[in-house]
């Protein structure tokens, strides 16, 4: 889904003359993960996305 998100921003016209991109950082709450350590690590991808290049995303899942 977020990179169906990505494409379809990256691919409309949002303002003439100007391509609009976004970066996107996804991430899956683990069990007895807390809130704040889902948050941070969804955080973590989104920089790396932008670090990386922007108009990307990247995912990562808990470690069990």
């Amino acid at each position: 889904m977020a990179e169906t998100i990505r494409s379809l921003v990256a691919n409309k016209v949002i303002i003439e003359d100007r391509q609009i991109t976004v970066s996107i950082g996804v991430s899956e709450l683990g069990k007895g993960e807390s809130l704040d350590d889902w948050i941070k690590r969804g955080d973590e991808l989104l920089y790396l996305a932008k670090k990386n290049g922007r108009n990307q995303v990247f995912s990562r899942y808990p470690e069990a």
